[in-house]
C-alpha cells in the first residue's frame, strides 16, 4: 500500500484508539518526566502528538511516507518528525519539516 497517495484521507479519519493511549501514557508515567519517546512507523503523528501533549514527554515521529508526515508536521505539534529512507544498502534519515514546506507550498 502506498500511504503517501492515502495520507490526507487517513489523516482525516484515522483516530486514536484510547486503550492503546491509556497504554502509552502508563509507561511514560513508568519512566518518570525525564521520559524520551521514539515511534518508528509514527504515519500521521496521532498517537506519538497524543502522547507528548498529555505527558510532555519528549518526542520523535519516524516514518517512510513522506506524504504522512507532511501531515503530522502540518499539524504544529513539539514533535520532531523525521523521513527514513533506504538508498542501496544505506538509510538515511532526513528532518520531515523540509519536506512538508514543499509539499504544502504549492
Amino acid at each position: 500500500m502506498d500511504f503517501d497517495l492515502i495520507a490526507s484521507e487517513y489523516a482525516r479519519h484515522r483516530k486514536i484508539m484510547l486503550p492503546v493511549l491509556d497504554g502509552l501514557r502508563d509507561f511514560v508515567a513508568a519512566i518518570g518526566h525525564k521520559a524520551a519517546v521514539v515511534e518508528l512507523g509514527s504515519g500521521t503523528g496521532n498517537y506519538i502528538i497524543a502522547l507528548a501533549e498529555s505527558t510532555g514527554c519528549m518526542a520523535w515521529g519516524i516514518d517512510c511516507a513522506k506524504g504522512m508526515l507532511a501531515q503530522a508536521v502540518s499539524r504544529g505539534s513539539e514533535v520532531q518528525f523525521a523521513i527514513v529512507e533506504r538508498i542501496g544498502h544505506t538509510v538515511r534519515v532526513t528532518n520531515a519539516a523540509a519536506y512538508a514546506a514543499k509539499a504544502y507550498s504549492g
